[in-house]
């Protein structure tokens, strides 16, 4: 009711409190620290029926907050987002010999790694914090990223074309409020510079998920309004709609 006595102060001691109450001197403060673990896991895709969960083997381990994962076309390598050392970063693993490498780091967290078609190049998004990302092309074999998109508020979810001429996102585009659209960056070929941002749908919609041949993606185009069924939108290259 005296409102707060000077300026607030640090408290030492181990990270991630969870609950936290203090002593009526005023003297002790009592907390539980929350530990949170979420590894890659892996299950093999039987011809017919239901596998068990318990046939499931781990691919990563430790103490650490995977939320992300791409699978390298070759399928030798695995790439994907960790929480370590305060911020989320991009790795790389390559499949049986369990040693992770730091592909690249950010100012602020980085996520959503994917592999480009010829294993090249990296492409996820990140930024300083929740409100602000962009989309990012790193080598593979790490370096420098270089930022692609550049719109306010939040770009994220890259997502390749199979020809590697087209990273799709998700965004509210150069105002930064408003639906959610999918927009692309073009390339004529990988030696190329990245294009300005395109927009590609005037609808919300999410993440794209693109056809074998590079001339479609399909996009999450929310629900039914009645009956709250989802829909799915098939869209051109250039953006025309084909269905929804």
């Amino acid at each position: 009711p005296e409102g707060p006595k000077g300026n607030p102060q640090r408290v030492p001691g181990p990270s991630d409190p969870h609950s936290i109450s203090i002593s009526s001197d005023g003297k002790r403060v009592a907390y539980s620290k929350l530990t949170v673990s979420q590894n890659i896991w892996s299950v093999p895709i039987p011809d017919s029926g239901p596998i068990s969960i318990g046939e499931a083997v781990p691919v990563t381990e430790g103490n650490r907050i995977i939320e992300e994962h791409d699978l390298s076309r070759d399928g030798k390598w695995l790439v994907f987002d960790g929480y370590m050392q305060g911020r989320f970063g991009i790795f790389k693993r390559r499949l049986g010999d369990g040693v992770d490498e730091i592909v690249t780091g950010i100012d602020g967290h980085a996520f959503a790694p994917v592999w480009s078609p010829d294993g090249t190049e990296i492409a996820f998004y990140g930024g300083p914090d929740s409100l602000e990302s962009d989309i990012f092309v790193v080598p593979s074999s790490g370096g420098v990223p270089s930022r692609i998109t550049d719109f306010p508020g939040i770009d994220s979810s890259p997502s390749w074309s199979p020809d590697g001429r087209t990273i799709a996102f998700v965004s509210r585009g150069p105002q930064g409020i408003g639906q959610i659209d999918v927009w692309a960056v073009l390339r004529d070929g990988a030696d190329d510079p990245w294009g300005d941002p395109v927009q590609l749908t005037d609808f919300e919609c999410g993440r794209a998920s693109w056809a074998h041949d590079s001339r479609f993606f399909v996009c999450n185009a929310g629900y039914v309004d009645s009956l709250r069924i989802s829909r799915m939108a098939i869209v051109a290259r250039n953006g025309e709609v084909e269905d929804i």
